[in-house]
């Protein structure tokens, strides 16, 4: 469990990626405080949720092996650690960025899946658990939703702390359930909910959240709801990926019983890439079209970072030494044409479309009739490809994009010639 707001948690991030972790570490000691130079109790845990949920390739505690990388000099953030810092860098100078917040967002939806609670039985996630309560407890008509949330994981994590063998098996076997809100000291119990109702009507009563057991849990799950936009990881990642997350709950449950396909998600090991393994788990049985749009908001979310920060001097497409091709494809409406313009933003271009009939002459330019007064004479009239050659040679230290839409619809040999 992330005993943090995800923001909180990747502005620290930002902090040790840009400290300790990256530069050669020349002390001797294994010890995190020491390193740190700090007394602060809250290092070794910080850095256990760094790596429980991705971001490094090698634990910070209990393990030499990343303090001997860092003292080799080389890296130990995972890839996903280095596009984690990639966003959420960008997003504390734009913090209004619509891109970089739904590439959040996306960061969150990963970090959200990684969450699990044990039981006997073996591990099930957090998301699991309160997607199936969702189903069992749908929102009622008329009731806020951020505070109806905030109440069932209340509920959710206090049944987790008092009777999580009784929660395991209703999500498993898909029964019924009674969730309690349990105080922490008195083990009084406030309020129970069998039905939406129950749950309206403890709302309706401000039955109060404070003080009762496991609270952390659903505070930083959800977060405040008087807040117009709560910073709780699962309502962050629910905003834009609540088909991505039902698609991992189905998923889970739907092959629990034989082996949970999420069990290496949940115990991590020493150079675990989290995005290649989530994709794993749910390609098979083409079930990761909404783990796509999650990948889809990173990349524009990676690509816009860099805009922000500056560095796109250093991009691959910003030189004439790295002139390449690039071939975006996928189903129709998945947004090739979206990522080209965001790709290509600020720079300038030629766009053109090919279809059946597009030869060379309409493609690169052919010589053609023209009027010069009352006579007529032939010139040689330009088309796309000579006019976004000749305008990348007359500025040769700008970018130049030529952009084809619908390449396989045209005759590629008609087109392009010998």
């Amino acid at each position: 469990m992330i005993y943090s707001y995800p923001d909180t948690l990747l502005d620290k991030w930002i902090e040790w990626s840009e400290g300790f972790l990256s530069t050669k570490l020349m002390l001797e000691t294994n010890d995190l405080n020491s390193i740190l130079a700090t007394t602060g109790s809250d290092n070794p845990s910080r850095a256990v949720e760094f790596f429980n949920i991705g971001l490094l390739d090698y634990p910070l505690t209990a393990s030499a092996l990343a303090f001997d990388n860092l003292r080799d000099d080389n890296a130990v953030h995972s890839n996903f650690g280095y596009i984690s810092y990639l966003i959420s860098k960008a997003r504390s100078i734009e913090s209004e960025n619509i891109i970089l917040n739904n590439a959040f967002k996306s960061l969150c939806a990963i970090c959200l899946v990684q969450q699990y609670d044990d039981f006997e039985g073996g591990k099930l996630s957090l998301n699991s658990i309160l997607q199936y309560l969702l189903e069992i407890f749908p929102l009622p008509s008329g009731c806020d939703e951020k505070n109806y949330l905030r109440y069932l994981t209340a509920a959710m994590f206090c049944e987790l702390y008092t009777n999580k063998e009784n929660i395991y098996s209703s999500v498993i076997n898909k029964s019924l359930i009674e969730l309690k809100i349990t105080e922490r000291k008195t083990e009084v119990i406030r309020a129970i909910f069998n039905t939406s109702n129950d749950i309206k009507l403890a709302i309706d009563n401000k039955v109060s959240l404070t003080g009762i057991e496991y609270e952390k849990g659903s505070v930083f799950f959800i977060g405040d709801p008087k807040k117009e936009n709560p910073r709780g990881l699962f309502y962050q990642s629910n905003i834009m990926h609540h088909d991505f997350l039902y698609d991992c709950y189905n998923k889970e449950i739907k092959e629990i019983s034989t082996s949970n396909p999420f069990n290496d998600l949940f115990e991590k090991k020493s150079n675990y890439d989290i995005i290649k393994s989530i994709n794993q788990i749910l390609s098979i049985g083409n079930n990761n079209l909404n783990y796509l749009k999650v990948m889809k908001s990173l990349e524009e979310g990676c690509i816009e970072a860099i805009k922000v920060l500056g560095w796109n001097e250093n991009v691959f497409f910003n030189s004439n030494k790295n002139s390449h091709n690039v071939i975006f494809y996928g189903s129709p409406g998945t947004g090739k044409s979206r990522e080209v313009n965001n790709s290509t933003s600020g720079f300038k271009r030629t766009r053109t479309t090919f279809h059946p009939e597009t030869d060379y002459y309409s493609f690169v330019g052919s010589y053609k009739p023209v009027m010069d007064g009352v006579n007529i004479k032939y010139e040689f009239i330009p088309q796309a490809f000579t006019k976004a050659y000749c305008n990348a040679w007359l500025n040769p230290n700008e970018p130049y994009f030529l952009i084809i839409e619908e390449l396989n619809r045209g005759n590629c040999a008609q087109i392009f010639g010998d």
